[in-house]
């Protein structure tokens, strides 16, 4: 659409509404403005609908709810299992990734090894 089509649309929208009666509870404005609703009103439409479906009670406080809906996580001291560190290295790549990752790290390894050695020959020659 060229610029003037988008103003002569944005025109004819804005001298549609200017007619339409305000007031006449069938027109599409006045319907959209009876279903807005307060950001308030809807989140305490919401909470109560959340305090229903869990069988709380919505005059509780804040610790007595948060104790009902969350739990403690569970703490493991010691070592992390092997079983662990292969769900964590399967996420970040498979195993043809840290393959391949292992391999180049020990090329460029040998690489910086091989390259001191020759400029160790090359200056006693």
């Amino acid at each position: 659409m060229a610029q003037g089509e988008i103003n002569h649309a944005i025109a004819e929208l804005e001298k549609q509404h200017s007619t339409a009666d305000d007031n006449d509870p069938t027109t599409e404005y006045a319907i959209v403005e009876r279903n807005l609703k307060t950001e308030d009103v809807h989140n305490d439409e919401r909470r109560r609908a959340f305090v229903d479906q869990h069988g709380l009670s919505i005059s509780m406080d804040l610790p007595a709810v948060q104790a009902q809906l969350f739990k403690d996580e569970e703490r493991v001291e010691g070592y992390v299992k092997l079983e662990t560190w292969s769900m964590y290295l399967t996420a970040c790549g498979g195993k043809k990734y840290w393959v391949s990752a292992l391999m180049f790290l020990i090329g460029f390894q040998l690489v910086t090894i091989f390259q001191d050695y020759w400029v160790r020959i090359w200056r006693h020659n």
